[in-house]
Parts: C-alpha cells; sequence; structure tokens
C-alpha cells in the first residue's frame, strides 16, 4: 500500500497522469482548454527553472557552495566536489527548492546580507525576465512572438512567482527575508552555525565545534534545529569509534 502511495506520488508519475488525463479529455471532447492547462503547466515549470537559477546564480557570486538543487523530476546534488544529477523522488521538492552553504567559517562574514541577498536572486531573476519581456514587446509589438499567447503566458507567470514568492509569509523568500531582518548579524550566525556543520564531512568537524554544539542543543529554538544537532552529535560519536577502532587495531 505504502509503495503504492509512493509511487504514485512519484514527480514523473503525475506528470504522466496529468498528461494522460488532460490528452484524454482533449480527444474526446475537443476542447483546447486541456491543452492550455498541459501547456501553462510546462511554462510554469520552465518559471520555477529560472526562479531556483536566479538563487544559484546569487549564491555562487557570494563563494557559497551547491548542496542540493531540485526542479521537477530532476535534483543535482555535489557529492565530494562534483556536481551529481538524480531522479528526484519528492514530490514537496519538484517545486524547486535550492540549499547553498559556504564552506569555510571565514565567509560568513556579513551573512545577513548575503543570504539577503541569496533569497532575493529568485523572485528578482523573474521579474527582471518579465521587465525585459515586456519591454521587447512595447519595442516589437508586433511580432508573432511577441503577439502570441506562449509569450504573454510566461511574462505572467514570471510576473506571478517573482511577486508571489516576496510576500512575507512563512515559507517563502519574502518570510526569510523578514525573518532574517529581525535579527543581528551575531545571531544569523550563530544560527547558521548549525547548518554549515551539518553540511561539513563529519570527520573534519572539530572538538571547540562539537563542544559549540553541546551548548546549542540547550538553547535551540526549533524542533528542526535540535533534531540536526542531534543527527551531527550522533554521527561525530560514531566516527570518532570508527578512528579509536582503526588505531587499536
Amino acid at each position: 500500500m505504502l509503495k503504492s502511495k509512493y509511487l504514485l506520488l512519484h514527480p514523473i508519475t503525475l506528470s504522466l497522469i496529468m498528461v494522460i488525463v488532460c490528452t484524454f479529455f482533449y480527444k474526446y471532447q475537443n476542447d483546447s482548454l486541456y491543452l492550455l492547462i498541459l501547456q501553462l503547466l510546462l511554462l510554469m515549470m520552465v518559471v520555477i527553472a529560472i526562479h531556483e537559477i536566479g538563487h544559484l546564480v546569487a549564491g555562487l557570486i557570494q563563494h557559497a557552495q551547491l548542496h542540493f538543487l531540485t526542479w521537477w523530476f530532476l535534483i543535482a546534488i555535489q557529492v565530494n566536489g562534483k556536481i551529481k544529477i538524480m531522479i528526484n523522488e519528492n514530490v514537496f521538492l519538484a517545486l524547486g527548492t535550492t540549499k547553498m552553504y559556504f564552506k569555510s567559517r571565514k565567509d560568513i562574514k556579513n551573512l545577513k546580507r548575503k543570504l539577503l541577498l541569496n533569497y532575493i536572486g529568485g523572485p528578482l531573476i523573474n521579474l527582471v525576465v518579465a521587465v525585459i519581456m515586456l519591454s521587447y514587446r512595447a519595442i516589437e509589438p508586433n511580432t508573432q512572438l511577441t503577439s502570441s499567447d506562449s509569450y504573454s503566458y510566461f511574462l505572467i507567470l514570471n510576473l506571478i512567482i517573482g511577486i508571489i514568492t516576496l510576500i512575507p509569509v512563512e515559507g517563502t523568500d519574502g518570510g526569510e527575508i523578514v525573518s532574517l531582518m529581525k535579527k543581528s548579524n551575531a545571531e544569523v550566525v550563530d544560527d547558521y552555525t548549525v547548518q554549515y556543520l551539518y553540511y561539513k564531512a563529519i570527520e573534519d568537524i572539530q572538538e571547540d565545534e562539537f563542544l559549540w554544539l553541546e551548548k546549542k542543543v540547550t538553547a535551540a529554538s526549533n524542533d528542526d534545529e535540535v533534531f540536526s544537532i542531534a543527527i551531527l552529535k550522533a554521527h561525530y560519536h560514531i566516527n570518532k569509534k570508527i578512528i579509536m577502532r582503526q588505531v587499536l587495531h
């Protein structure tokens, strides 16, 4: 039962179901609305890809490292310094997620500003694309491209994604920006260090960093942070035992 549900919620499965359903109704009802739905969904995924590229570029400009980027049925993850492309099996990540981190603690100077620019990067590129398209249509209003429905849909979707993701509610880029603005740079660095250590190779975590984690867990502000710290501590102790066994043998 769980396996069937898991397969049904796979991004590729859901995409195929959508195509089959819309094609079926288009064929038997001869209604172009269903083709329009497919067109809008495809254009939306392209707009989301542009949004995630915006976050990626904003991070890379500031010398951040890619942890992973998801889009539709694909996931790009960095393993041992190389980007590996895999199939995304999580439907909740299909609408795009970009996670980046700074490899060295020296890179987290002015961290608050850097994270703000990273969160702004996604919505900004959508709005820039929309402005460019509007400008081009104003210059060349009667070409086959600028007068097409697809051009209008793509322009509007970029505007929608750019604006909606800037709305300051939980789970959006705008929400993250507001949350950052309420904190000092020192508080941001303190919170970020847990994430920095989580992405760091466990064998590279130093004793002083582990002691910092011990103190941090008592002051953790949410369940996710407690979970991340607990996982780090468990990995640290397991790795230490493995090293001790190798030394003794």
